[in-house]
């Protein structure tokens, strides 16, 4: 299994908490009813675990996308400073620069906001 330490979680702590020890089985024998709702209470918890963990790779996700998305943006505007400086931009360039650019950038926060506020609508079922 790929352990993975996500905002101060410590994978094999929880993994370890979830093990069956021989006191869970006598408890389990005293108190079958009890036992069984804590054993559905820690399957659910683990559920809840991995739906987290995946939200927050997915959050990951579309940071770094966001990050690499805002370094293509500084390269096309050195692209820019680059034709400024050889005397080369002119009106037509220029435009079809900021054109490309500006649809780009809608398209980025179009694509962000709509898998962020899927997040947030899964976060709020969590």
């Amino acid at each position: 299994m790929n352990l993975h330490f996500v905002m101060g979680v410590d994978p094999r702590k929880i993994q370890h908490a979830f093990k069956a020890s021989a006191f869970n089985a006598e408890i389990a024998g005293v108190y079958p009813k009890e036992s069984k709702e804590i054993h559905d209470l820690k399957n659910k918890l683990k559920i809840h675990h991995l739906d987290l963990s995946n939200i927050i790779k997915d959050g990951e996700l579309i940071a770094s996308s966001t990050q690499t998305n805002l370094k293509r943006t500084q390269r096309v505007l050195v692209l820019r400073d680059k034709y400024k400086d050889a005397k080369q931009l002119d009106a037509r360039k220029e435009t079809m620069l900021w054109t490309l650019e500006i649809k780009r950038l809608i398209a980025d926060i179009e694509y962000a906001g709509k898998h962020v506020a899927e997040l947030v609508k899964v976060l709020k079922t969590l």
